[in-house]
């Protein structure tokens, strides 16, 4: 996997994923991250795409059904905090065929053969926390559980000094 990145701005990287297969063809793709920690206020954003026209034997996904020739992928993790009271993180994969990862990113397919997809934010007021959760299923490839967004508002314990 060659990702080149360059510095854009202040903690803020921009390039491209590019990669040559001799039996395969190219595979090309947007590169993007993004790190802050100022404290209570933190960022980690990063963004990885590829795109491939496949001219090998691409063979068939984990349902059995062929896998078409165009395939792709796009990875995106984000966690950020604010004046440690709001976070938000997301994790999204959205992936052409089940297999993708594992032709052109194994290293990455052996710990996430499974992608999960999902968001968070939540906010902590005092002893109270709201979050709000989903989970949801871009990929026609894998059968997981949805969720419906999930709305909550949790007392946290509390001792007292007496």
């Amino acid at each position: 996997a060659n990702e080149f990145t360059v510095l854009v701005a202040p903690n803020t990287f921009v390039g491209a994923n590019l990669d040559g297969y001799t039996k395969r063809g190219v595979l090309i793709g947007p590169a993007f991250s993004y790190e802050r920690d100022d404290g209570d206020e933190w960022t980690k954003s990063r963004f990885s795409g590829g795109y491939i026209h496949d001219n090998g034997e691409t063979g068939f996904d984990l349902n059995g059904d062929p896998i078409n020739k165009d395939r792709g992928f796009i990875e995106w993790r984000h966690n950020q905090h604010w004046d440690d009271a709001f976070t938000l993180n997301a994790v999204v994969s959205l992936w052409s065929d089940s297999e993708v990862m594992r032709d052109f990113r194994p290293g990455y397919f052996d710990n996430n053969q499974k992608p999960d997809n999902w968001a968070e934010a939540s906010w902590d007021v005092g002893t109270f926390q709201f979050s709000a959760f989903t989970r949801f299923r871009p990929n026609d490839f894998q059968v997981i559980r949805q969720r419906i967004p999930e709305l909550r508002m949790d007392l946290m314990p509390s001792s007292e000094n007496n």
